[in-house]
């Protein structure tokens, strides 16, 4: 790889000198396999003083996110990330790799529970969900110190919202930064930002407007926090109001069961969601009338085919229960085919007795590998009686019994796809 090559690097790269790399996509394996070759190149090729890594990432997959924190984490080199638009979901994760954390006065924090498109009635996705559920709690807790039940509390969100949305001010209010690792940025970028994101609450459509706004004029301030200045003007709308009126101001945001830090935009948003509410409780008033009337109708529609379907449920509980036989039945067959063919190799030599339990699981997961696996086995000559009593002889049969076990369990895992992994007889009950 050569400069002219990099896609993520920004700036030039100088021996000695602060190196500065863009993850402003999502977090997926095309992304993060380029990110992380570039990262290497500069490690290797470069070996800048500092490595400043700029964030706006609507965040994507569990795996190759904390391949991406890992090697921030581990990188024998300094670094330096800032959120320089939004870094929601695993991109929240990949920024608290870095040494040091920054954020734009401007930019989003975007913490929540991992999920995926997928039946959750299925045991094994919620066991999956709940491990990188855990994974990533222990990153929060251990990269800011928190407690668990303060992550849970941030991952989890308010009632009826999917995590937690912070701002920069936010995020040093709740302990994610100290107030000096705010970057002031231009006013007008501020603006424009606001003025696109306001209400907003999509992590990739926020992505897409930060990026649009930063473009690649976008240049980071470290050394200016906003907590090392003074409120200016209207920027500041608590400024504006004196301490009385601010005495009444918690009053109603405490009737309106605002909790927090009040502010005016908080009490404003809290009305017109009350007004709002008005509006809506009018219409669903009246959708409750057309529904009553419906309603019954539907009552004696379902009179009548209420007969039909007590006959209908009966003829499916028979359907399910004669399936429920025949799947019982087809799984003890399969159990006992599985553990005959698995006695059988351990009576012929093939394999050892202790490793039964692990043949089966492998067996439960793919019979016919298996089964091929274990007719390509020789079996193994039977020692004589003379030759099994002298203890050196017996040892050097157990070692190359040992040695041709490991051989054919290497063969059978060239065979599995990548990450697959067998699983116990008693995870699959």
């Amino acid at each position: 790889m050569t400069k002219e090559e990099l896609k993520f690097v920004r700036g030039s790269l100088k021996q000695g000198e602060p190196a500065e790399i863009l993850f402003f996509d999502d977090v997926e394996w095309w992304s993060c396999d380029r990110f992380l070759e570039e990262l290497q190149y500069i490690i290797d090729c470069i070996n800048p003083s500092e490595i400043n890594i700029l964030i706006n990432s609507a965040g994507g997959n569990v795996v190759e996110g904390m391949k991406v924190f890992t090697k921030i984490l581990n990188c024998p080199i300094p670094t330096r990330t800032t959120i320089a638009g939004i870094a929601a979901s695993m991109g929240s994760v990949i920024w608290a790799a870095g040494q040091k954390l920054y954020m734009s006065d401007f930019s989003l924090l975007m913490i929540h529970n991992p999920w995926m498109g997928a039946d959750m009635d299925d045991p094994n996705n919620r066991q999956i969900i709940e491990a990188f559920k855990k994974q990533i709690t222990t990153v929060y807790c251990k990269r800011f110190g928190f407690s668990e039940d303060k992550v849970k509390e941030i991952m989890d969100g308010q009632p009826g919202c999917d995590g937690t949305f912070l701002t920069a001010q936010d995020a040093v209010d709740q302990g994610f930064i100290p107030a000096n690792h705010v970057i002031e940025t231009p006013q007008t970028i501020k603006d424009k930002v606001a003025a696109a994101v306001k209400g907003n609450t999509n992590s990739a459509s926020v992505q897409a407007i930060m990026s649009l706004v930063l473009g690649q004029n976008y240049q980071p301030q470290p050394q200016s926090a906003i907590s090392d200045k003074e409120p200016k003007g209207d920027n500041n709308i608590n400024s504006q109001i004196n301490q009385k009126k601010m005495e009444e101001l918690k009053v109603v945001a405490s009737q309106l069961g605002i909790q927090g830090e009040v502010s005016l935009e908080k009490v404003s948003d809290a009305i017109l969601q009350l007004k709002q509410g008005k509006a809506d409780l009018k219409k669903a008033s009246d959708e409750l009338a057309t529904v009553k009337s419906e309603l019954n109708d539907l009552k004696i529609k379902h009179e009548a085919e209420k007969a039909t379907s007590a006959s209908l449920q009966k003829s499916l509980d028979e359907v399910k229960s004669e399936l429920q036989t025949y799947k019982d039945k087809e799984k003890a067959e399969r159990t006992a085919a599985i553990n005959a063919m698995i006695d059988e190799a351990i009576a012929a030599g093939k394999i050892s007795a202790e490793a039964k339990a692990s043949w089966v699981a492998m067996a439960e997961q793919n019979f016919d590998m298996v089964k091929s696996s274990l007719e390509s086995i020789p079996a193994r000559q039977q020692l004589s009686k003379q030759i099994a009593g002298a203890p050196e002889n017996r040892q050097a049969a157990q070692d190359g019994a040992l040695t041709e076990e490991q051989k054919i369990q290497a063969h059978v895992e060239s065979l599995l796809p990548d990450g697959f992994a067998f699983k116990k007889v008693t995870d699959l009950k």
